[in-house]
């Protein structure tokens, strides 16, 4: 993962993760390894940074498709 500006910090942990989010991720690394957390935020900066292409024409066929896009760690 590239290094990040403060203001790009500032805007994924504000306006992404938000405090709910940060307590997600705090609860789970106080039950997960040193290894599992820094993939998981890559993931989820993945997910921030990059916006997922939609593969329907209408939002109603996306959300009805109940398909979620998997992010491989490898590739991050």
């Amino acid at each position: 993962m590239p290094k990040l500006s403060e203001e790009n910090q500032n805007e994924f942990i504000k306006d992404y993760l938000s405090w709910d989010g940060i307590l997600v991720l705090r609860i789970l690394a106080e039950n997960t390894n040193d290894v599992i957390m820094p993939n998981l935020i890559g993931a989820l900066y993945h997910l921030h940074s990059k916006p997922i292409k939609k593969e329907y024409h209408s939002d109603d066929q996306l959300q009805s498709s109940g398909h979620y896009m998997r992010i491989d760690g490898s590739s991050i």
